[in-house]
């Protein structure tokens, strides 16, 4: 629920972050939450919320340009 009602630029953020990770080669959601400091369930529920992202299983993936 924190992540539903998370402001805008707050979320961004994170989502920021975790576009960092996976474009420095960190996947995973249990990686990218080891390095952040984060739980995986908010992680992936970061992940979820936003557009730029897709999740696939345990991993993570940036958004193709034609699903945005």
């Amino acid at each position: 629920l924190e992540v539903i009602f998370m402001p805008d630029d707050e979320f961004e953020e994170f989502v920021q972050k975790i576009i960092n990770e996976i474009k420095a080669g960190k996947m995973s959601v249990a990686h990218i939450s080891k390095t952040l400091g984060l739980d995986p369930l908010f992680i992936r529920a970061v992940a979820k919320r936003s557009l730029k992202l897709n999740v696939k299983g345990q991993l993570l993936e940036l958004a193709k340009d034609e699903e945005v």
